[in-house]
């Protein structure tokens, strides 16, 4: 059986979750086989990001927004935890989802200030989440975690479940994924016309910086113009048990996320430390 299970699991893009079992387009694969199995293929058992059964909710959908937020009958609108939607993502999700359609919420996190829900959400054809990463139609990008500000956290397991899924976009599509969300830190001019937007930035660190508790990744020699990171000296031991210390960066290409910034420059702030890797080519690669 196991064989056979890891044959079915290179059609794991299209698998789904029942009620015990992994369904995919080969065959049903119990759940307490399914993630072994997975880890053992090398691909993300996706069981992390659907917590216990007791977070589980079964809705029904009103309407998808032109932004990919989700409106149920009930009134409460819902937006898919963990990820940024690129446009063409927000109109696959509008062609994946009709109206009726029966959703499964799990871990929605409490209203943010706009009143919506996160949560990892489960339809028909799969999880949302795990199926708009594989295609390259979304990004990892989690809520920063908790400062003070009430944010929604994604857990660590459902994090790194993410991050499994988009591995399989970098890998399919190569050069081609993240195209026009992904930008080298040395095209001021195209990341200052993202400013406010999510994006993907990959570059070499040019040197460092600290001031008070503000690091400061220079990506080039014009500290007024050139692209900036900065990140909170509170990360430090974070990143350091991430195996990428901030003193040690210098150098070194790196990839981050998040919304950019116009201060004196397009600048980047790092709050959480999945919004930074080292990458282990100097260029760009689809492929890392």
């Amino acid at each position: 059986m196991q064989a056979n299970a890891v044959m079915r699991l290179g059609e794991y893009v299209r698998c789904r979750v029942g009620r015990a079992a992994l369904i995919c387009g080969l065959g049903v694969l119990p759940l307490s086989f399914a993630a072994p199995v997975a880890q053992a293929a090398g691909l993300p058992s996706e069981l992390a990001c659907h917590g216990s059964a007791g977070k589980a909710e079964a809705v029904r959908l009103a309407s998808v927004s032109d932004a990919g937020e989700l409106t149920l009958d009930d009134g409460r609108r819902v937006v898919l935890a963990g990820v940024w939607l690129a446009p063409p993502g927000r109109d696959a999700l509008k062609d994946m989802l009709a109206p009726g359609t029966e959703l499964i919420l799990r871990d929605a996190a409490p209203k943010d200030r706009w009143g919506r829900e996160a949560a990892q959400v489960d339809a028909p054809g799969g999880w949302l989440q795990g199926r708009l990463l594989a295609d390259g139609l979304a990004f990892v990008s989690p809520p920063v975690k908790d400062r003070g500000d009430g944010s929604p956290q994604v857990s660590a397991e459902c994090l790194r479940e993410l991050q499994l899924r988009e591995s399989v976009a970098r890998k399919k599509l190569g050069s081609d994924w993240g195209e026009g969300v992904r930008l080298r830190s040395g095209d001021l001019a195209g990341l200052l016309e993202r400013t406010g937007l999510f994006t993907i930035v990959e570059g070499p660190v040019v040197s460092l910086g600290k001031s008070g508790k503000t690091r400061y990744l220079n990506f080039g020699r014009h500290w007024s113009s050139d692209f900036t990171v900065t990140i909170d000296t509170r990360l430090d031991a974070e990143l350091a048990a991430k195996g990428i210390p901030p003193e040690a960066l210098e150098g070194r290409w790196v990839r981050v996320t998040g919304i950019l910034q116009d201060r004196n420059g397009p600048m980047l702030e790092i709050a959480d430390p999945v919004q930074i890797e080292v990458l282990a080519r100097d260029r760009m690669s689809g492929g890392e």
